[in-house]
């Protein structure tokens, strides 16, 4: 039972990377193209709109986390009349919250594009019309949240891949429409932006009639499930809240001790960072659905297992990402904005850290959200967060370097990751002392012959320039695949690896 689970997972895991690849060159190709087209000043409006209504987002962050957990749970436990009455529910409270939300972001976005938006007044109408379709978008993307929520649940992962990748492909038709010669090309994205939504959402309801056709996407109200899911949203609201606390105090704290041009090196971090911590995240998308099955049947050994097999993996992908970015920094930024700002370099290296340790310990949060009381967890959330900024605080008046304030966050990383253990041994029983033998002690194996030894002989070898950077990450990744198949892969999931990588090489070579 527990290798045709380990098997699912791997293969679930495999097919969301091919998915996140895809998704992340088309993006990167899109953005170019739509960049070009739309010229710096539409580019801008269309972003800032856009990030209005996303402001709102806050109020809805934790409730698809509520409603993937419900759900998956119930369908571990095969009641799937409680699914049906959270499917219901949870298409209610997304109506109400879109209708509402919406409602709001037009009202105050339209506000503030007449009195505060510092853009050409011939533009200003174009911006409203902008304003009307994102908040139209953001209703539309509320409501396939519990659709995705029962895809994943049903590990219906290849629909939920190829509904990712068909996602990004739109979004690139729809840049390329705008190599049309038409004049408001600012609003036709816009319109088009929705209309894909709109189709993206009907793709999804098809498929649940199709192919889960036992389930009615009706809106109903169920006081009891609601009030669950709302005490469950609330906890999860405070650790979310704490993330954006922590986020843009310290970007406050940065510009005051030393402008804006750190902000900017800040800023360029965090979108390298977001990329990785983004990218590896939605690899996880396979395991909680399993995580909390398991949970839900009682089988908490099983439970234990895919943990820590998940932050194994974890680590495994981020770390193929994450070494070259963190030896090369310097030269991948040169290339990307050639001119980049002071100490973005350093800011980039601690960022990918703490995303890092961040996804490694991620499946323990999934863990936690399986057992359901997360009260505990989110209050240590919040204080650990809310206290980079009095750490960092300290060490800026110290007159410590701007790199000072992401080394604290760097080590309150380190902490969460260790409360995220510890609270998991006393909700689900995980055993520490296991976790730290059998899966830590190969990432530290791993850090050593792939990052450490790699960065002397970088070091030493002379090379500059391009020359260094291939050799460098030739080597990091020739020493972290060997690695990782030697050290961190057990012999049951290399024979599985291999078995896989030998029959699509034999789908390849017999056409």
């Amino acid at each position: 039972m527990y290798e045709q689970s380990k098997k699912r997972l791997l293969k679930n895991t495999l097919m969301l990377f091919v998915r996140q690849l895809l998704c992340v060159l088309v993006g990167f190709y899109t953005t170019r193209i739509v960049l070009r087209q739309l010229g710096v000043d539409d580019f801008g409006i269309y972003n800032l709109v856009y990030g209005l209504v996303a402001m709102f987002e806050v109020v809805t962050g934790s409730i698809p986390v509520a409603i993937s957990r419900f759900i998956t749970y119930e369908l571990g436990r095969e009641n799937l009349s409680q699914v049906q009455k959270i499917l219901s529910s949870s298409i209610s409270i997304e109506i109400a919250l879109g209708v509402v939300l919406a409602f709001a972001a037009a009202v105050s976005g339209a506000w503030f594009i007449e009195s505060h938006m510092n853009i050409a007044p011939d533009k200003v109408e174009a911006a409203k019309i902008v304003l009307m379709f994102a908040c139209a978008s953001f209703a539309l993307r509320l409501l396939i949240i519990p659709l995705d929520s029962l895809f994943i649940a049903y590990e219906r992962m290849s629909f939920y891949a190829m509904k990712g990748v068909f996602d990004a492909f739109v979004k690139l038709a729809v840049a390329l429409c705008l190599l049309l010669p038409i004049a408001e090309k600012l609003t036709l994205y816009a319109m088009l932006n929705t209309l894909a939504v709109l189709t993206t959402l009907l793709i999804c309801a098809g498929y649940v009639k199709i192919k889960l056709p036992f389930y009615k996407l009706r809106p109903s109200f169920d006081v009891s499930i609601i009030k669950d899911m709302g005490a469950f949203t609330g906890w999860a609201f405070v650790g979310n809240g704490a993330t954006i606390i922590r986020d843009q105090g310290l970007n406050i704290m940065l510009n005051l001790f030393f402008g804006s041009a750190v902000n900017a090196a800040r800023a360029v971090s965090m979108q390298v960072s977001t990329v990785i911590t983004t990218f590896v995240r939605n690899l996880l998308v396979s395991a909680q659905p399993q995580i909390t099955k398991l949970y839900a049947d009682n089988n908490i050994t099983q439970m234990h297992s895919v943990i820590f097999v998940s932050s194994k993996f974890s680590f495994f992908l981020t770390s193929l990402a994450a070494f070259p970015v963190i030896l090369q920094a310097d030269y991948l930024l040169k290339i990307w904005l050639v001119n980049y700002p002071p100490h973005a370099p350093a800011f980039v290296v601690l960022f990918v850290l703490a995303a890092l340790i961040d996804v490694v310990s991620w499946p323990f949060t999934i863990g936690l959200f399986a057992e359901g009381n997360i009260k505990t967890y989110e209050v240590a959330l919040f204080a650990l967060n809310v206290s980079n900024l009095p750490v960092s605080l300290c060490a800026l008046y110290c007159g410590l370097p701007p790199e000072s304030v992401y080394v604290v966050h760097v080590s309150i990383m380190a902490l969460v990751a260790y409360c995220r253990i510890r609270l998991s041994a006393k909700a689900y029983g995980i055993d520490a002392r296991k976790y730290l033998k059998n899966v830590v002690s190969r990432m530290v194996s791993i850090v050593f012959f792939a990052l450490f030894i790699p960065a002397v002989l970088t070091h030493f070898s002379g090379f500059e320039g391009v020359g260094r950077f291939l050799f460098c990450t030739t080597l990091v990744e020739v020493a972290a695949l060997t690695c990782i198949w030697t050290i961190g892969l057990t012999p049951s999931e290399r024979k599985y690896v291999a078995c896989k990588i030998a029959q699509k090489c034999a789908f390849v070579f017999s056409k």
